[in-house]
């Protein structure tokens, strides 16, 4: 799955590269490590295949989590090649304002993605290839959602440790079933997450934000992560309306799924109305940006300092986007 995965980033690598003749583009350091990542992902899958042709039985909570585990280390050593190889090619180059020394820098970045943490220690974000930068953004809004579930609706036969495996994997506090199969589940829960990134893309595009950043930034939002594209993050931009764009969808993407599918695709409120969670995220929500509006009308601040800091006081659960995308630049300096 990940080799199909790394087709993408690797299609838009190609378009930086494709002025060069066959076969020196497939070395060119923008695209070489994908295509080792992709081969190597085609022999860790047969291998895999042939290893679980025979469905062990019995397999309960343990098996469950150890899938899990070991796809999210696998999907992590694979997903920090194209990065490792750019940067061991561009190992002096002060255009980078970073040096990688070693494969755990690289590991560290995609596993950051994938845990939507969004730490980096990258230092010149905008100098990086853009096949680079859309990988560096995808592994965060695969991250978001589960690696794992996104596995389980393309692929359900998992036996008797599929519902361990949702349980270890599926964002939130609740792991309801929407369907009476759990490949069913997992595909609404991925077709709403689908929905609700295609619409912030749009929406920023409308304030006069690039396919290609805003398509990146809604990956960040949706992951609830906070990866961009830009060295000054959200920031760069200076637009109020992006900064309320990404403020709504930063509090949509921190709300229970379950209440986007029942909304959107049921048209039933009920668990708007009696959810105590979806109560209490968004009671510390309106709280805080009430108190910033008052102490901003306090000290004569402006509509839009006023925009920015509600963006400021989204708390987006586990991650809280708002201070990846504001502290973007203050990089982990300290990681050598």
């Amino acid at each position: 799955m990940l080799a199909l995965i790394l087709i993408i980033p690797s299609t838009i690598a190609l378009f930086e590269v494709k002025e060069q003749s066959f076969p020196q583009f497939l070395f060119d350091e923008k695209i070489f490590g994908f295509i080792v990542a992709i081969i190597l992902s085609l022999l860790c899958g047969g291998v895999f295949i042939a290893a679980g042709k025979k469905q062990i039985s019995g397999s309960g909570l343990r098996e469950g989590f150890a899938i899990v585990t070991f796809g999210w280390m696998i999907f992590t050593l694979l997903g920090s090649l194209p990065l490792f190889f750019y940067f061991l090619s561009n190992i002096e180059s002060k255009s980078l304002g970073q040096i990688f020394l070693s494969f755990t820098d690289a590991n560290f970045e995609v596993m950051s993605g994938y845990t939507t943490t969004g730490a980096t220690i990258l230092k010149e974000i905008e100098n990086l290839p853009r096949g680079i930068l859309f990988w560096r953004s995808l592994t965060h809004w695969l991250g978001g959602m589960g690696i794992v579930t996104l596995a389980m609706s393309i692929f359900p036969a998992y036996g008797v440790a599929a519902y361990q495996m949702f349980r270890g994997e599926v964002p939130g506090p609740t792991t309801e079933r929407l369907k009476p199969r759990l490949a069913q589940t997992a595909k609404i829960l991925w077709g709403v997450y689908a929905l609700l990134t295609l619409l912030e893309t749009i929406m920023l595009m409308a304030g006069k934000m690039s396919l290609f950043d805003s398509l990146s930034h809604a990956f960040g939002t949706m992951a609830t992560g906070g990866f961009s594209t830009k060295n000054g993050s959200i920031g760069a931009y200076n637009s109020t309306y992006i900064d309320i764009v990404v403020s709504i969808f930063m509090f949509l993407a921190g709300m229970n799924f379950m209440i986007h599918y029942n909304v959107m695709f049921t048209g039933n409120f009920g668990p708007i109305k009696k959810n105590s969670e979806f109560h209490f995220y968004t009671g510390v929500i309106l709280t805080a940006i009430l108190i910033s509006t008052i102490s901003l009308s306090v000290n004569g601040l402006g509509s839009k300092e006023q925009a920015r800091r509600s963006y400021r006081n989204n708390p987006l659960t586990e991650t809280e986007l708002v201070e990846k995308f504001e502290t973007e630049q203050n990089k982990l300096n300290s990681w050598h």
